[in-house]
């Protein structure tokens, strides 16, 4: 999945976009490929493993959606380099500065105006601002700079967990 084709989908995350893709399932407790189980699946962000090491499960990092170059999901046998990915492998790359500066923004949310009594969405903004380019260092030579950031608001409604619940932590 390139640039151009997650610049165009209504997606808040990554999750989602893959969640598109054919042999992929979502559920509450993670991505399945082709029946796997969730923990069968390997996460990568730029080469590095972003598999949650307690359960097993992706996306330990939430990335803004403009912070991404592509994402390719591998629904069959992974090579070694992979490990116990036996059901699949989520690569992600992020993107680099350019030659050009480029300068972006995009706003994402549910609530138009017209419908402030409705029950179906969730007053959901999401909001994507990156900077990227590159620095001069030396005649041949440059710096490559990017930035992201993302930042969301909802007023969904998240109980407090149940007082007998104590960390071990």
């Amino acid at each position: 999945v390139g640039k151009d084709v997650i610049d165009a989908a209504p997606v808040k995350d990554v999750q989602s976009l893959i969640n598109a893709q054919t042999g992929v399932v979502q559920n509450v407790e993670g991505i399945h490929i082709r029946g796997g189980r969730t923990y069968e699946t390997g996460f990568y962000i730029d080469g590095v493993s972003a598999s949650d090491p307690l359960a097993g499960t992706g996306f330990g990092i939430d990335l803004g959606t403009n912070a991404i170059d592509n994402v390719e999901v591998t629904t069959g046998g992974a090579g070694v380099e992979y490990g116990n990915a036996t059901a699949g492998v989520v690569s992600t790359s992020t993107r680099t500065g350019g030659d050009k500066w480029e300068v972006s923004y995009t706003r994402k949310q549910d609530n138009l105006g017209f419908n402030k009594k409705w029950n179906a969405y969730f007053n959901q903004t999401i909001q994507d601002a990156s900077i990227g380019g590159s620095i001069p260092v030396t005649k041949k030579n440059k710096l490559r700079v990017f930035m992201s950031v993302k930042n969301m608001v909802s007023d969904n409604y998240y109980k407090t967990p149940a007082n007998q619940l104590v960390s071990s932590l």
